[in-house]
């Protein structure tokens, strides 16, 4: 079975005189799938954020772009995920649009800078 290395991994391997600032920081946020409807938004490995799938509706072949991996691609290979704003007492929600198959998405790339940016925005971090 073939090893799997981080970016940060290799390059302090093959450049161990990069500087600081260019090394990539150690994922801190990920993203699960909890059920077939739900998601899990982890920072640190703990959960902050539950994520819920809400039925679609519209033309399915519109086009829609991930909010994290940002691929383009018709509706019917994405779901809508409604997340309540955390101390908003359910009365704010924030929806954003994902891979329905969260696996090719982490293939993709989820984009840590705009998982982080979702956490900004819902007063998270």
């Amino acid at each position: 079975m073939a090893n799997s290395y981080s970016e940060r991994e290799i390059l302090l391997e093959l450049f161990p005189a990069t500087p600081e600032e260019l090394i990539p920081k150690y994922k801190q946020f990920k993203i699960k799938q909890s059920s077939l409807s739900q998601r899990e938004i982890l920072v640190n490995n703990k959960s902050v954020l539950e994520l819920f799938a809400i039925p679609a509706s519209g033309n399915p072949d519109t086009q829609i772009s991930c909010d994290l991996c940002n691929t383009s691609a018709a509706r019917k290979f994405f779901k809508t995920f409604k997340i309540e704003k955390p101390s908003s007492d359910g009365r704010v929600f924030r929806y954003y649009w994902m891979c329905a198959n969260l696996n090719s998405c982490k293939h993709r790339g989820i984009n840590e800078a705009r998982l982080e940016q979702i956490l900004i925005n819902l007063g998270v971090i």
